[in-house]
């Protein structure tokens, strides 16, 4: 059983990885390859980094 400030921790984790991901990946496709499939996926990164964004501001985080 973990503690709330280590599931926190592991939950934005998840988030900052999902998002900085994303929008690498995104921003990868659109520059060297199909930007049909790029510019989706850094609007997609987009969402996840302001959810991530919120998160952290939520839980009082430091960035």
């Amino acid at each position: 059983m973990s503690t709330f400030l280590t599931q926190t921790r592991k939950v934005e984790l998840q988030k900052r990885y999902l998002f900085f991901g994303t929008g690498g990946i995104g921003l990868l496709l659109a520059i060297f390859s199909s930007s049909f499939l790029g510019i989706p996926l850094l609007g997609l990164g987009a969402y996840f980094g302001w959810k991530w964004f919120q998160f952290r501001a939520k839980n009082g985080m430091r960035f």
